[in-house]
């Protein structure tokens, strides 16, 4: 799905020139791709170069720094988006990359080849079928290897395509308050928060919506911000975040499940809304925060399919 089809599906599309956003594709290719041989392309799954959360940042004002997954310097627990075979970009939902990326093949192929991981030199994650040659210099993938999770978590809460920041029409502080509260669930409260300027159409508008830019090698939190719109409700993602957030977080009768219990209802609720079977996936993304009760905590994350992650965080006002 083009990167503008999915910023504009869940109802946050900036005004920027394609012209643009393709410069901004050719430049995170560019950056992660390294010198060697040339790679067979067995498979690919369908490009996601860019999550919501990278393309509003870098199209959506100048003040944003380029995303660090592709970095010279990043490090590679810190990055949100794995490469999955050749040229294909998908998030890291569960936090294994190995993993992620099988599911993603899954399904599309009945087949899907033995996979094996690697750091590149550019800091890129990447999976290749065992025996492609990965760039040159790139160093296996150790087998524990976890990308950071109060940065995954971070990631889907201040992008949620319902989530506050999205629809909750905040002022500054109150975008400013509701990120750090998300900062200190991720263990990243020393991180800074800034807002970033929005110059486009609706620049005096009464309400506005932000996204979250991640930047990982300056522990610093950027949120976008841009005219407020409402969600679609003809748009199933959409519902079927507002339909989790209402049975497990927000409604009257919200109910604090397991992580088990909470795929069991996103699937029962995407199987009600019509979404097949194939054309989602629930993720478990773990614990989150300090000990003590947590609830599971829903967030459709806008990378392409309906991509749900369940995590075990504490319930905040």
């Amino acid at each position: 799905m083009d990167v503008m089809n999915q910023l504009s599906t869940i109802g946050m599309a900036p005004p920027a020139a394609q012209d643009r956003l393709d410069a901004v594709r050719r430049r995170l290719l560019e950056e992660a791709e390294a010198p060697g041989p040339s790679r067979p392309r067995r498979f690919r799954v369908p490009q996601r170069a860019l999550t919501a959360v990278a393309a509003c940042a870098l199209v959506g004002g100048g003040s944003v720094a380029l995303w660090t997954a592709v970095s010279r310097t990043s490090n590679p627990v810190t990055n949100t988006t794995i490469e999955c075979g050749a040229d294909s970009y998908i998030p890291v939902e569960s936090g294994n990359p190995v993993l992620d990326c099988y599911n993603a093949l899954a399904r599309q192929e009945s087949v899907v080849p033995a996979l094996v991981g690697w750091v590149t030199p550019s800091g890129l994650v990447a999976v290749l079928p065992k025996g492609d040659r990965p760039p040159t210099g790139s160093t296996p993938l150790p087998a524990s290897f976890q990308v950071d999770p109060g940065i995954r978590y971070i990631t889907d809460s201040l992008n949620d395509a319902v989530g506050p920041l999205e629809l909750g029409c905040l002022s500054t502080s109150a975008a400013t308050a509701y990120a750090r509260s998300q900062l200190s669930i991720a263990a990243l409260s020393s991180w800074r928060v800034t807002v970033g300027n929005w110059d486009g159409p609706g620049s005096s508008a009464p309400c506005w919506s932000y996204v979250g830019a991640i930047d990982a090698s300056s522990e610093t939190v950027v949120l976008a911000p841009m005219p407020a719109s409402s969600a679609q409700s003809d748009n199933l993602g959409v519902r079927l975040d507002l339909l989790l957030q209402s049975q497990l977080v927000t409604g009257p009768s919200a109910r604090c499940l397991d992580a088990a219990a909470a795929q069991t209802t996103a699937s029962d609720d995407a199987e009600r809304l019509g979404i097949a079977s194939d054309a989602i996936t629930i993720s478990d993304a773990g614990p989150i925060g300090a000990p003590g009760t947590t609830c599971a905590t829903p967030f459709v994350v806008p990378a392409g399919y309906y991509d749900v992650v369940l995590w075990l965080a504490p319930r905040t006002p």
